[in-house]
This record gives structure tokens, sequence and C-alpha cells, in this order.
């Protein structure tokens, strides 16, 4: 029979099948529907607390880069390094001076759709984008996308190890191996 109504009691003289379904769904319940109250203002100033933790082990791990984010950077031997800066760099310039012209960058000239030659890095520029707002440097947008991603990769390492081993401890000590 259904359970709409029914005692414990009743469950546990049902069938085997009825038993093992009401077992199931006591566990599903569980699942979904944790104890303790989870407001939507709680959860916001969670995410505010875990993505500020994030971004303070990003600027600890990556310490003195934090300190000056328009000269350090990782072009000291030119190369690859440099090429990176410039390219977040162009993306995040031009994603605000000229969005459709994004694609046509200042290199290879006469060629144009220049940036697909390379990697786009548009998500990098995307974060690179207010740190060249306020200070038009290329260093300062491929280095704010760089601590972006130290503190996302320990955001969700630590995120996902919380939900597997249900110890957030655990989680924190495996986002920051992570990361």
């Amino acid at each position: 029979g259904g359970y709409g109504g029914q005692n414990d009691g009743a469950r546990e003289r049902g069938t085997g099948h009825e038993r093992w379904r009401a077992s199931r769904d006591d566990r599903m319940l569980k699942f979904y529907m944790q104890a303790g109250p989870d407001t939507i203002a709680a959860r916001t100033r969670r995410s505010i607390l875990y993505a500020a933790d994030s971004a303070a082990l990003a600027i600890l791990m990556t310490w003195p880069l934090a300190s000056n984010l328009t000269g350090l950077g990782r072009s000291s031997a030119g190369g690859d390094g440099l090429h990176s800066v410039w390219n977040i760099g162009w993306v995040s310039r031009t994603l605000v001076v000229d969005p459709l012209g994004l694609f046509d960058a200042n290199i290879f000239y006469p060629h144009r759709q220049t940036l697909a030659y390379s990697e786009a890095n548009i998500v990098a520029g995307v974060i690179g984008v207010p740190a060249w707002l306020v200070t038009g440097s290329a260093y300062a947008a491929h280095n704010t996308a760089v601590l972006g991603a130290f503190a996302t990769a320990f955001l969700g390492m630590w995120l996902l190890a919380t939900r597997l081993s249900g110890d957030a401890r655990a989680g924190a000590i495996a986002g920051i191996v992570f990361a």
C-alpha cells in the first residue's frame, strides 16, 4: 500500500519490497533534506567567506606577485611568458575598447583575425578586465587571471573533496595540495 498517513510501525509490517522502498525513501529524504537552517543569506555569507579564503590563499601561495601586479610576471626571460602576458592583456583591453575587433590582434600584420593563431584566452581576459581598467597594464590583467586561477582551483577542489568526504578540513587540505 501507499505511505500516506502510515506510521513507522505500519511500514515495518509490510512486505520485503515495501520495507526496502520505505528504507530507500528515508535515505533519500535524509540526503536531500539535511538538517539545519540554510537560508539564501547564510549561503551567500558562506560563499563570500569561501571566495575570500580562496583569494587569500592564492595571494599567499604566489607571493610576492600580489605586491606588484603591474610589474611582476612570468616574462623576465621573454618567450612564452611574455606572449601569455600580451595575450591576456590584449583580450582584456580589446573587450573594453573594441569587442568586435577582438580577433584582429596587433600581431602578424597584415594578416587579419590573428588572435585565432594562438589561444584566445577569452575567459582569462574577462577576469583581467577590471585590473586592466584600473591600471591599463597587461601585467595586471595577466596576474589577476593567474591569481583567479589559483583561487578557483583551490575552491573547486575544496568543494569537491568536502562533498565526497563529508569533511571540510579534509576538503581544505585537498584544495591546498591541488592548488
